[in-house]
């Protein structure tokens, strides 16, 4: 007894040098899946299904299932002393990889603290992409020996990461607490799998550079070169202009790329776009994801057929072509409209009398382009549209970046 409760007096201990105070409600109804704490300690508990608690041993392995605090629930001692240690919370099976400061072996985690050891380089690469290194975690050996070793990834694996994660979505199920949930729609095209992979193994990048800090040094070439599709002929002579950003392969120009944007300003919905990859870094850079955002749809909601339309028609499908001193924009709508574009080198808000474009033949598809750009210039934009009853949609603010100029050799 007394060895358990040093034990967990260590936990604590080791718990209050990751994680910063907490702001939570109190509450005394505390269901299977609950997370708790005292108000006297930072260490975090998750409730499980047999009745246990489990005990995050470092915030890291804390936000390899959850992404900030606001779930945590404050119970008092004597509710706390109600509950039966039951061992230590697992890294989320495929949300990271690890190793231990003394070896350098590196391992993806699997279901209920299970380990498989990744054998070579170009296996990490194969699940992780190209960043890999940046998503290992360093475990201590004492917290290592909560891991058991379960084989190795090889050629030969059918380990999946993403399937990992949907196959165990919860403390519960990963200890089996639980009846696994049924995986359903799994990719069914392998490359499309591949893509997956890559797609969001990069966005857990950027999570975990928001996190943590980490600077990302590249924008995964990996997914860019299997996993967009091909704009132009590689062999033009424009393959070779470079976007100014310190992107190193030509061909990049030719690829598109579908982002979910994260306006500037909080109160509006993040929107899916289609940009070209050159100009990939400066998206992400701003914050933007690979992949569309979640619950995006093309479906036609504008139109009303009763005579009194009063619903604004949705802008989709925004795809932007940056050339050196124009730059293409295309989007559909959901009903016939007209179309208008304004943009200027600064924040449109900061701008009295920004470039306007305008058509007024009504469509749903549209393209608009905008000539008499400077090379290598961030320029914003918002597409706002009108139908025939008058009803106006009006995106939030976009940006693109022009291409260098050429240099004559």
């Amino acid at each position: 007894m007394k060895k358990r409760l040093f034990s967990v007096f260590v936990l604590t201990v080791f718990m209050l040098s990751f994680f910063s105070v907490i702001c939570v409600k109190a509450e005394t109804d505390i269901e299977a899946g609950s997370l708790i704490k005292t108000a006297d300690s930072s260490t975090i508990y998750y409730v499980g299904e047999d009745g246990k608690i489990y005990v995050f041993p470092n915030s890291k392995t804390y936000f390899s299932w959850y992404s900030d605090f606001t779930g945590v629930t404050t119970v008092t001692n004597e509710q706390m002393s109600e509950y039966t240690l039951g061992g230590n919370v697992h890294y989320k099976p495929g949300s990271v990889l690890i190793k231990t400061p003394s070896s350098s072996k590196v391992y993806a985690v699997a279901e209920n603290g299970k380990i498989k050891w990744i054998k070579t380089e170009t296996m990490a690469k194969k699940y992780y992409g190209d960043n890999w290194n940046l998503l290992v975690d360093d475990v201590p050996d004492g917290f290592m020996t909560g891991y058991t070793e379960d084989g190795e990834i090889d050629e030969d694996s059918t380990y999946n990461p993403d399937e990992l994660e949907e196959e165990y979505p919860t403390i519960s199920h990963n200890k089996f607490l639980r009846l696994k949930q049924t995986i359903k729609n799994r990719i069914s095209n392998l490359e499309e799998r591949r893509c997956e992979y890559l797609k969001n193994a990069f966005n857990r990048l950027q999570e975990r550079a928001d996190r943590w800090g980490v600077e990302i040094p590249s924008i995964g070439d990996d997914y860019l070169a299997e996993c967009t599709a091909s704009e132009g002929d590689d062999s033009s002579d424009d393959t070779t202009v470079g976007n100014g950003n310190g992107n190193k392969y030509g061909w990049i120009k030719f690829k598109k790329v579908t982002v979910c944007h994260q306006p500037l300003d909080e109160n509006l919905e993040p929107v899916t776009i289609t940009v070209s990859a050159n100009a990939l870094p400066a998206h992400l850079k701003h914050g933007d994801y690979l992949g569309e955002c979640e619950g995006d749809s093309d479906s036609n909601t504008g139109d009303n057929t009763d005579g009194n339309d009063t619903t604004p028609p949705v802008i989709s499908n925004i795809e932007i072509n940056e050339n050196v001193s124009t730059t293409t924009i295309t989007w559909t709508t959901s009903e016939a409209t007209d179309e208008n574009i304004k943009y200027s080198t600064s924040h449109l808000a900061d701008t009295s009398s920004p470039n306007e474009e305008t058509e007024s033949a009504t469509s749903t598809s549209h393209s608009m382009l905008l000539e008499g750009l400077t090379a290598s210039t961030t320029y914003y934009f918002i597409i706002e549209c009108k139908d025939e009853s008058g009803n106006v949609a009006t995106t939030s603010e976009l940006y693109f970046t022009t291409l260098q100029e050429k240099e004559v050799v």
